[in-house]
């Protein structure tokens, strides 16, 4: 599975949740039947996978078995031992797996998920975009930029930036404050001209720092500058940097008060 798919359980599994089927409520506790006598399970899973490849692998092992159709959904039928384990891919980021005998709880999952998404767009800008979005990120932003329609008056662009892209953004604690932002534009030629503007002018700001930096050098500030990172990836544009603890306390930490000038004494009466 993990060759074949490319998953990688400590990184690309985020939730999952699991519901027994005990042999009484599923009525499967035939007599001579040990395996009926066993409790089955429905689960969901909530990760980050390649669609193409998880398809692939699910066809291989459903071995020619007919694949179901419910709600617009695809249900692998995939014989495991005795039993028969069925497989929905409910979105980009959720698949549900159920070994009971029926379809019904795997239905009953398709249901639900259907209610639940049903009010949202077919296509959705955080559910397209979200699973780019590291694993115990504290904060997390999603945004489209394009400069025809986001520009502000007389044509300046909020972002600087002189391309359409989405934007991913995320912070994470550990032990350190790891942010990223990765920009997705429309081609390689797109992000190779955001890559360049952005280079250029990190280092600009890089020179200007440099020269600050001999009259008063505070060794948290060039750590955190130093470690600003741009690269480019195909289609995409990956910013990162680190922000020291000793740079976060300071910034929270209170200014300190100015010193309270001293009291004159009462002139005395002669």
């Amino acid at each position: 599975f993990v060759t074949q798919t490319g998953f990688q359980f400590e990184r690309d599994l985020e939730e999952a949740a699991v519901a027994v089927h005990l042999p009484k409520a599923t009525g499967n506790s035939a007599v001579g039947d040990a395996s009926a006598a066993e409790p089955r399970f429905s689960s969901a899973f909530v990760a980050r996978f390649n669609s193409e490849q998880l398809i692939a692998y699910l066809k291989k092992l459903a071995r020619g078995q007919t694949v179901e159709r419910y709600r617009d959904l695809d249900i692998f039928r995939i014989p495991v031992e005795d039993r028969m384990v069925r497989v929905a891919i409910l979105s980009v980021d959720t698949v549900a797996v159920s070994n009971v005998a029926g379809e019904g709880p795997m239905h009953a999952m398709i249901d639900r998920y259907k209610q639940v998404a049903g009010p949202l767009p077919e296509r959705s800008l955080v559910r397209d975009y979200y699973p780019q979005v590291p694993i115990g990120s504290l904060v997390w932003a999603i945004a489209r930029y394009a400069p025809g329609e986001n520009s502000l008056p007389g044509n300046a662009s909020p972002l600087g930036t002189p391309v359409a892209a989405t934007w991913v953004a995320s912070a994470r604690f550990t032990g350190s404050l790891d942010l990223r932002c990765e920009a997705f534009t429309a081609g390689e030629a797109d992000a190779q001209k955001l890559h360049d503007q952005a280079a250029a002018l990190l280092g600009l700001y890089r020179a200007f720092q440099s020269e600050a930096s001999k009259t008063a050098a505070d060794p948290d500030v060039r750590a955190l500058v130093d470690s600003i990172q741009v690269a480019q990836q195909r289609e995409r544009v990956v910013f990162t940097a680190t922000v020291p603890l000793g740079f976060i306390e300071k910034a929270l930490a209170e200014p300190p008060k100015p010193a309270s000038e001293p009291v004159p004494a009462p002139a005395q009466t002669p």
